[in-house]
């Protein structure tokens, strides 16, 4: 197992090296650079509309809670062939959403996130502060990674029945939690030491699953909210890797470089990169797993106008594209594709979407089609 992660980490640091070859610096930006993130459901069409659009790949929640409400088996012992497999977990949701994006031509990025009940009635609680819970937390995982990953069920069994004749899209990229540098999503409180274990039991549940698979680090922002606990991202993220050796654990690096403009979403990029250089991090691949602006709202420094939205939209990706070697930022999902009418989960969400609740185009879907497709 170990010599299969050596193995990866050396090919990821050979494809980031060939990055900074001049002739690879003025190749075309890969699809998967322009992303987005759901907050929302998605119909069909919308998933169509957004291959139109050019995005390449779309980062999405993974709920524990969700797939497994109940304690129990995720899956039976019994493995038939063709024959359903029976258990507590309940995939029909990720099954429309996945299979849905592979057959428009959409990767799908799941981050993984919040316990179910029996586990604590905080969904909120990290999976590992027991064995019990570490135990139960690394099955699931697993049986995430046997459905949706390479030669997964779900791809064998149930998508060509649902999508006839379309090509699969094996999942092989995992990201582990969100933002657990905020109080909002690491109760009661952050902490990086405990992160990082819960980090390392992930990643080694996945590369079990699929030798090959990319764990992606959880995206942290600058300045969370000190009323919610939270570290910011330079202090974190030192205290992260100090913690425990990661080089085995961690495949990719993320951010949420959010900010007023332009220039201050790359002075967090800019500082984050000097700590994972000094943590001997430098030559790992860095996702941008949310980026964005709204275009209203109250937020003081991310809410908008529509029109001053799409432009600073054009203006990271082109930005960020032009220091894609430098950087090696393998990718930036927009966060997000659509509004919500749920005011209360942040300053700025409500507004931050391409489109509107009712699924309307604003001004920065038509910047975002531009930039991920040339036209």
């Amino acid at each position: 197992m170990r010599v299969a992660r050596r193995a990866r980490n050396l090919l990821l640091a050979a494809l980031t090296a060939a990055l900074l070859a001049p002739s690879a610096a003025q190749a075309a930006v890969p699809p998967e650079f322009y992303g987005v993130v759901s907050q929302a459901g998605l119909a069909p069409e919308e998933l169509t509309r957004m291959s139109e659009n050019g995005v390449g790949i779309m980062r999405v929640q993974m709920s524990w809670k969700k797939v497994q409400p109940t304690e129990g088996e995720c899956e039976s012992s019994l493995q038939i062939p063709g024959v359903p497999v029976p258990g507590e977990c309940d995939w029909s949701h990720y099954d429309e959403v996945i299979g849905g994006a592979a057959a428009a031509g959409v990767e799908v990025m799941p981050y993984l996130l919040t316990v179910p009940q029996w586990i604590s009635g905080d969904e909120n609680t990290p999976p590992n502060r027991s064995d019990a819970d570490r135990a139960a937390w690394t099955t699931w995982v697993q049986a995430a990674v046997r459905r949706y990953g390479p030669n997964g069920t779900f791809w064998a069994e149930e998508y060509p029945t649902r999508h006839p004749g379309a090509a699969s899209l094996p999942i092989h990229r995992w990201q582990i939690w969100n933002e657990p540098s905020d109080g909002t999503f690491w109760h009661p409180k952050p902490d990086p030491a405990e992160y990082g274990e819960l980090l390392e039991l992930t990643s080694g549940a996945i590369h079990a699953a699929d030798p090959a698979a990319e764990v992606i680090l959880a995206g942290v922002f600058g300045s969370p909210n000190e009323d919610q606990n939270g570290i910011d991202a330079k202090p974190y993220l030192s205290a992260l890797f100090r913690s425990r050796d990661l080089s085995g654990a961690v495949d990719s690096l993320a951010l949420h470089p959010y900010g007023p403009n332009l220039k201050r979403s790359f002075g967090q990029v800019r500082r984050a990169r000097k700590v994972f250089q000094r943590a001997g991090f430098g030559d790992r691949p860095l996702w941008l797993t949310e980026l964005g602006w709204a275009s209203g709202g109250p937020h003081p420094q991310l809410s908008k106008t529509p029109a001053k939205q799409a432009s600073l939209l054009r203006k990271a990706y082109r930005g960020y594209a032009a220091k894609r070697a430098r950087w090696r930022i393998a990718g930036i999902t927009w966060f997000a594709w659509q509004d919500t009418d749920e005011r209360g989960v942040c300053g700025f969400c409500a507004d931050v979407g391409l489109v509107t609740v009712d699924r309307r185009a604003k001004p920065a879907l038509e910047a975002y089609r531009k930039v991920a497709t040339g036209g």
